[in-house]
């Protein structure tokens, strides 16, 4: 599950984002964590470490214009492998059969091409009959990352019908071919078995889910580094992505908790506006008011499922990006320079918020249209419509044009609104058939579309 960045109110509004239930959102990615057998995962690897590092004898690397060179990640494949266990029943096959391996290139071939980021695949064998299975552990793209609906999505988008169930938490699909596939998310990315023996391919899932453990998390001060074009993933889990925070990094969870609320039922609007408080508390903290800086803020929450299952964890990252990608920083991110969010009124913006302003001669999302004062006493529930409606006023004096064009807020979290703040900024963006679309040209003269829209708003 992933939850909407705090610097939005609107769902449903972002370049390549997911949001809260899982779908579309403004602004930025997030997730949870799950406790439950269809979405936890092993322990992750002891290569790879989830305590934040706070001491280092070197300098980090500079390129040969002096700018910092991006950190070693580690390694998806280890996160893979570390998914490959034996169970009660099966034990792994040190010299498999022929066909064994076949099924394993089979299943590789059946996959989406550049799906996996981290593969690795492995042999059991049943010790009651001697048969064996193949098992392909698949560490995706950091996007979908601890994706909880992506094994079912995926198996609907390759076959073009629905994931058959036949055990809990278990999809499975029958190729063209004939063969089985049986797959089980492990949090990070899913497992793959197959077998001649259909049944043995399910019971290996079946025994796998049962001895899984909690993935660990994210803990407070932890540094993060993404690439390029990546976004967040929704589950704040994937242990390759820590990486020394004296080094070079671009993201910095600034609250990590496993009991990140004292509710004693699930309550959606609560743990949102707790979620909101902490996080909002935590950012104002390290950097000073939304409002006017830079740094994206993204938050994780259980979802309703999660909580079920026992799922507390709750965290706030902060993330630097740029026009150009994302921005590296060495040491504390509320350290740096330039971390500044002063547009000016009728400034154009590119993509994500809060971003570089650009041209509005080329292409971009979005137009600063003015700061406005909401009027409320207590903190909205439908916070979104709230802002929305305080901001639209700014729409009246726009001229028409190409494609509808709408208004949403940001930069007023819940810990703000408890000091008294009640400022937010309104932010234009153009929608065709309820898709964000890039255009070229400022709301506030002449303006065209670019594309023909892309992102659900």
């Amino acid at each position: 599950m992933r939850s909407a960045s705090l610097r939005t109110f609107t769902l449903g509004l972002a370049i390549a984002l997911v949001a809260v239930a899982c779908t579309p959102t403004p602004i930025d990615t997030s997730s949870t964590t799950s406790t439950g057998p269809s979405t936890s995962s092993t322990v992750p690897p002891a290569t790879t470490s989830t305590e934040p590092s706070t001491t280092s004898s070197t300098e980090p690397p500079v390129g040969a214009e002096g700018e910092l060179l991006p950190p070693e990640r580690g390694e998806a494949d280890d996160v893979a492998a570390g998914a490959l266990i034996d169970v009660v029943g099966f034990q792994q096959d040190g010299n498999p059969p022929r066909l064994a391996q076949d099924l394993v290139i089979a299943m590789q071939a059946w996959l989406v091409p550049d799906l996996a980021e981290g593969e690795v695949s492995s042999i059991y064998v049943r010790t009651s009959t001697d048969s064996s299975v193949s098992i392909l552990s698949v560490i995706p793209v950091m996007q979908w990352r601890g994706n909880p609906n992506f094994v079912q999505d995926l198996i609907e988008g390759i076959s073009g019908n629905d994931a058959l169930t036949p055990a809990d938490g278990v999809f499975g699909t029958v190729t063209a071919a004939g063969a089985h596939l049986f797959l089980w998310s492990t949090g990070d990315g899913f497992l793959m078995a197959s077998a001649m023996d259909p049944n043995d391919a399910l019971e290996y899932l079946e025994q796998r889910s049962i001895t899984s453990t909690v993935n660990e998390v994210w803990q407070t001060g932890s540094c993060l580094y993404l690439e390029d074009g990546e976004s967040l993933p929704f589950a704040p889990f994937p242990p390759d992505v820590i990486v020394p925070c004296e080094g070079a990094h671009n993201a910095e969870v600034l609250l990590g908790r496993t009991d990140g609320t004292d509710l004693g039922t699930y309550d959606e609007e609560t743990i949102t506006y707790d979620r909101n408080y902490q996080c909002d508390e935590a950012y104002e903290s390290a950097f000073g008011s939304q409002l006017t800086q830079a740094p994206s803020l993204v938050s994780y929450m259980p979802d309703a499922d999660e909580w079920a299952r026992g799922d507390r964890y709750l965290a706030c990252v902060a993330l630097i990006r740029t026009n150009d990608g994302t921005k590296l920083i060495a040491g504390p991110m509320a350290d740096g320079e330039d971390l500044t969010f002063e547009p000016a009124v009728g400034s154009c913006i590119a993509s994500g918020l809060p971003a570089d302003t650009t041209p509005c001669g080329v292409v971009h999302s979005y137009q600063f249209l003015g700061e406005v004062d909401v009027v409320t006493d207590s903190w909205p529930t439908l916070a979104g419509s709230v802002y929305a409606d305080a901001c639209a006023p700014l729409l009246d004096d726009l001229p028409p044009g190409p494609a509808v064009v709408d208004v949403f807020p940001l930069g007023l979290g819940a810990y703000a609104f408890e000091q008294g703040d009640r400022t937010v900024r309104c932010m234009a963006f153009a929608s065709v058939d309820g898709f964000l679309t890039e255009v070229i040209g400022p709301f506030t003269g002449v303006w065209r579309i670019i594309g023909d829209g892309g992102i659900s708003a």
